[in-house]
């Protein structure tokens, strides 16, 4: 259909989940968040391990969607997908070309079914059109507008980039948003961003969240540890997961001073959601092969150290170790699951969530 043609029209941003705050752009292009402006503030001071990568990672739009039900039969959205940051594309380097390929940044489900995707290297500005199936009427003449069958579409927007929307139009009568469903809030590092998933409706926090009948607010950000001070309230939260902890692998660090960050961020976040039940994640197994553990880390004692910390605050503290089988079909990498991993970590996890509150699930 040529522009002036549709009969609707609305920013897509009305139609965002996962994004509790928006970046306005030129031309009327609009940045999802789900990073808030205060929070980038902090990981990108000198207290960070490292800013510059924590604010890229920050800006990738993990577990935000633009999902609206309509009764058009076409319908286009104004998409912009921007180039994969440094930080993302050195962790493909490191994975099997086979499995690259397999990659979607952004992804597309109408009625719950796979409909499109979009390759990492699909940068740039798209007008993305879905044809959205109608039935005939008996005498086969298309039905009139406001007479057609409603569908929903599920636009998942990249984990390992950034993307933005501008515009949402159809042919149909309306455009109606989700409903507003109680929120997950994950506080996590790579593996909850969605590193290396193939698909991003694939995190394990949008699969928990699933589960749950939750909507996922994923701030999960690529090499992140407990860094005070760099935490979020989020209205309406129903669960708060803390998976951080798996950084420190990687780097020289001393115990004393990763109790004091572990102390002091637990202690931020049981306060921040004091009416919100916490529950607190040791890191998932991995491989030494393609990430070594740096010599001089501190990180054998860091589950222990979580654990008395959550303990202390009278937070639930769950083994990561036993929510993902440390065998290789389940990881992308060594470090990060695949699909298949990221779905099994969420099942167990839901499974574990289940069982009556304790201080400590090891």
């Amino acid at each position: 259909m040529e522009v002036g043609e549709w009969s609707i029209s609305s920013p897509a941003s009305r139609f965002l989940l996962g994004a509790p705050w928006s970046e306005k752009l030129a031309h009327g292009w609009v940045h999802p968040l789900r990073i808030s402006p205060n929070q980038l503030r902090v990981i990108g001071s000198c207290s960070s391990w490292h800013p510059g990568l924590f604010k890229q990672m920050a800006a990738c739009t993990s577990d935000i969607q633009v999902t609206f039900t309509t009764d058009s039969s076409e319908v286009v959205l104004d998409l912009k997908i921007d180039e994969l940051p440094k930080g993302s594309s050195s962790v493909l380097q490191l994975l099997k070309a086979t499995y690259l390929k397999k990659l979607s940044s952004v992804f597309v489900t109408v009625d719950g079914k796979p409909y499109k995707n979009f390759s990492l290297d699909d940068v740039g500005e798209h007008t993305l059109s879905i044809h959205l199936e109608t039935e005939t009427s008996e005498d086969d003449l298309a039905r009139l507008p406001g007479f057609n069958d409603t569908h929903r579409v599920n636009v998942y927007l990249p984990c390992l980039q950034s993307a933005s929307v501008k515009n949402l139009r159809g042919n149909g009568t309306f455009f109606s948003p989700g409903e507003p469903k109680k929120k997950l809030v994950v506080f996590g590092d790579s593996i909850a961003q969605g590193f290396v998933v193939e698909r991003p409706d694939k995190t394990w926090p949008h699969c928990l969240a699933k589960r749950m009948k939750l909507d996922a607010v994923n701030q999960g950000i690529g090499g992140q540890v407990y860094q005070p001070g760099s935490y979020a309230f989020i209205e309406d939260a129903s669960l708060v997961v803390v998976a951080l902890g798996a950084n420190y692998r990687y780097e020289k660090c001393s115990k004393s001073q990763v109790t004091y960050d572990i102390q002091n961020s637990l202690w931020q976040i049981s306060q921040m959601y004091a009416d919100t039940r916490v529950v607190v994640l040791t890191p998932t197994p991995y491989f030494e092969d393609t990430y070594p553990t740096h010599p001089y880390s501190c990180f054998a004692e860091v589950p222990q150290i979580i654990e008395e910390v959550a303990g202390k605050f009278g937070l639930q503290c769950i083994s990561g170790e036993k929510l993902l089988p440390q065998e290789k079909k389940y990881f992308a990498d060594d470090v990060h699951p695949n699909s298949k991993g990221a779905a099994l970590l969420a099942k167990n996890l839901f499974e574990a969530l289940k069982q009556p509150v304790q201080d400590s699930l090891f």
